[in-house]
């Protein structure tokens, strides 16, 4: 009786294997039949580059020979751009600039394709343009002191630059009526504004850069600043 259950058993685990092989089996056969999928090699090196209302995309063309065009994604899918690349035998820089964008932040997603339709898998980046709202942040540099010098110079003591602020400038009719635009540059502390009136009026305007590889460069409103 016990070798009975014995070979019944067996016989139940040869199907039961005999199924999975056929299964294993059909999962192959339809793999083959769907062909396998080819990717070609993606965006490398990705760069995003804020502006005033633009972004700039630019990535690196590497060692694949066989791209051909590219598809760039943004504004979850609604938005989108292509063109045709030329790969040589050199690492290729492909740059895209997006115009009238919205202020704030944005995400992307490259999709690289050869002559026969193949894709790369995607690359996904995110960037930020900037516009009316970044702007009205932006303040004049102040400083500490001003004080006349040298029979009509005044010395201004500047406080430290914020960290995007490039360089400020002044303009102001010095004691000879003469227009004068002077540049402070971020690093100045003393700085001195040669023959300056006694009641004096200068103009002060702020130059910023966002960060250090934005594509555009944005200014305070302008003042009107009496130092004495």
């Amino acid at each position: 009786m016990k070798k009975y259950f014995k070979n019944i058993f067996l016989f139940v685990l040869s199907i039961i294997f005999l199924i999975s092989c056929k299964k294993l089996d059909d999962n192959y056969r339809q793999f083959i039949d769907e062909g396998e999928t080819i990717y070609i090699g993606k965006a490398d090196s990705v760069i995003v580059r804020g502006g005033n209302h633009r972004v700039e995309i630019s990535w690196l063309l590497l060692s694949d020979p066989k791209v051909n065009s590219y598809k760039l994604y943004w504004n979850n899918y609604r938005d989108s751009t292509s063109a045709l690349v030329t790969k040589t035998s050199n690492i290729d820089t492909v740059r895209v600039l997006l115009e009238n964008m919205t202020e704030g932040l944005h995400h992307f997603e490259i999709v690289l394709y050869d002559k026969m339709g193949n894709h790369s898998v995607p690359t996904q980046t995110s960037g930020r343009s900037y516009g009316e709202q970044y702007s009205s942040f932006l303040v004049n540099r102040t400083f500490n002191s001003a004080k006349l010098i040298n029979d009509g110079d005044l010395l201004l003591d500047w406080v430290a630059a914020e960290e995007q602020l490039l360089y400020s400038e002044l303009l102001y009719l010095d004691t000879d009526g003469n227009s004068v635009k002077h540049i402070v540059d971020r690093e100045a502390q003393l700085d001195t504004l040669k023959k300056f009136p006694l009641d004096g009026i200068f103009k002060l305007i702020s130059a910023y850069k966002p960060d250090s590889i934005a594509l555009d460069t944005f200014y305070s409103k302008t003042e009107d600043i009496r130092p004495l």
